[in-house]
């Protein structure tokens, strides 16, 4: 991921979720990604580049706007699965392991609403994946603001399915 001003972090970023059953789906049907929760492993190198920028740093707090899901044999192509408020994580330490932060906060009892595509032409399978993340990253010393930074992270490639969907 790219954090502007700051560099260049890897972010591990695992999403998990339910589909209503397992039959095959109409064609011009719902499919959905239901019961959706993810965590984000925060790695040792981001937080030494959030202390090289701001040496007194010692917390953190990612505020997520962006976590497009993609589609193939559906439509749309992408849907952004996170609401217009995003969703924050509690402040946390700068810390010298890796650290994970559970999407949306509170998960699994608090979940991502369902993310909800069209399935295409019959005979075909639909397939949902984890595309691009992106947000704001706030940096504490203390209770004090010291730096923000907007992120922006990839799609895998080749993207990785979550899902499939037979459409009949």
């Amino acid at each position: 991921c790219t954090f502007d001003g700051i560099g260049t972090s890897p972010i591990t970023l695992s999403v998990a979720g339910a589909k209503t059953n397992n039959a095959a789906v109409a064609s011009g049907s719902n499919v959905a990604l239901s019961l959706g929760q993810g965590q984000i492993f925060v790695e040792k190198a981001l937080t030494d580049l959030f202390i090289a920028k701001y040496p007194t740093a010692n917390g953190y707090k990612l505020n997520v706007t962006t976590l497009n899901f993609l589609a193939s044999g559906a439509s749309p192509a992408s849907k952004n699965g996170v609401p217009s408020t995003g969703y924050a994580t509690p402040i946390t330490p700068v810390s010298s392991t890796t650290t994970a932060l559970t999407i949306p906060d509170g998960a699994p009892t608090n979940i991502l609403p369902d993310i909800s595509f069209t399935a295409g032409a019959s005979g075909g399978t639909a397939l949902l994946s984890l595309g691009s993340a992106g947000g704001i990253v706030t940096i504490y010393s203390g209770n004090a603001v010291v730096g923000t930074s907007a992120f922006s992270c990839p799609a895998l490639s080749p993207a990785t399915p979550i899902f499939p969907f037979d459409i009949q």
